[in-house]
């Protein structure tokens, strides 16, 4: 548990001084693309590897191989990301930036803007259409 704790903490970086202000070293901005962060995500993505599982049924510290590849794919392009930007034009990156957060905050204003009522219209929907 104490892994995924420390991955989305380093996953969820999205201001400056976040390690300052919780006194929490992980919650730093990547700013050098030899940290041990990157390592760990690394790290994480050969776990996800490893857990992988082809068969069906009852899964012990297993993944799907779905599950499995979407994670290390994820962390594998973190790393690849931040070192180029790293490398070329920026001078720190926070990981926060690159969550699904923004877009569905974007979806939450659009849903209120046309009334907020999704729920109450797709069961409205869903009665006439006799689901």
């Amino acid at each position: 548990m104490e892994k995924f704790v420390k991955f989305w903490k380093i996953l969820n970086v999205k201001g400056l001084n976040a390690d300052i202000r919780f006194r929490d070293p992980e919650r730093a901005l990547m700013s050098s693309d030899d940290d041990s962060r990157l390592n760990f995500l690394l790290d994480i993505a050969k776990m996800a590897n490893s857990m992988m599982t082809e068969k069906q049924g009852k899964r012990q510290k297993q993944l799907t191989k779905d599950t499995a590849r979407a994670l290390s794919h994820t962390c594998k392009g973190l790393v690849d990301l931040t070192k180029r930007l790293l490398n070329t034009t920026h001078s720190f990156v926070m990981l926060g930036e690159f969550t699904t957060d923004p877009l569905e905050k974007m979806f939450g204003k659009l849903r209120q803007g046309s009334g907020g009522m999704f729920n109450r219209c797709s069961a409205g929907i869903r009665k006439k259409l006799k689901y």
